[in-house]
């Protein structure tokens, strides 16, 4: 039997709180910061977009008997809670199309990073920005839940994604956009 030595090496490496992947993250503080899409928000006075864009990204036809229904965009969101609960900080994220956060970490300093996905033409950007416009796909995915022509649809994340970074107060720090 031959032995063959294994040679294994670390491209990079990430702390345990950056891999986690959730929406949810605990920073040294105990401050909770959450991220999603359109969970409605009571926004605070430093929100950095303190309105909801609204607009349409799909209809749905139920039954062949009413007409059909307007589903409206959902929108990123980024909030922080102190340890009783208390929120501290509260925005939106997003343009006139469908955006979402993904997954939100910390790091040793209290900011947070925030990752998620914009259908957005008009997704805010901050300067020195590493992609100022999307490169699409500009319209959301939607599609049919069920089987025959009526029933619900889902849309489904997509378009370009972004990465955005958010100080202890809540002040966004800088802003990434990707293409997929």
């Amino acid at each position: 039997m031959k032995i063959v030595p294994i040679f294994a090496c670390v491209v990079f490496a990430l702390p345990v709180w950056a891999a986690t992947g959730s929406n949810m993250a605990v920073d040294g503080q105990g401050n909770i910061w959450r991220t999603g899409q359109d969970l409605p928000v009571a926004l605070t006075a430093n929100a950095f977009q303190k309105t909801e864009v609204e607009s349409l990204c799909a209809t749905q036809q139920i039954s062949p008997f009413q007409p059909p229904t307007f589903i409206d965009c959902a929108h990123a969101y980024v909030t922080k809670q102190d340890p009783n609960g208390n929120v501290l900080y509260a925005t939106y994220l997003g343009g006139s199309s469908e955006d979402g956060g993904i997954a939100i970490t910390t790091d040793a300093q209290g900011n947070a990073y925030v990752t998620g996905f914009t259908n957005s033409a008009d997704f805010p950007v901050t300067a020195g920005v590493v992609q100022r416009q999307n490169a699409g796909p500009l319209t959301p995915l939607v599609v049919p839940e069920g089987l025959g022509p009526f029933g619900p649809v889902a849309i489904y994340p997509g378009g370009d994604v972004f990465i955005a970074k958010f100080a202890p107060d809540g002040t966004l720090r800088s802003w990434k956009r990707f293409q997929r």
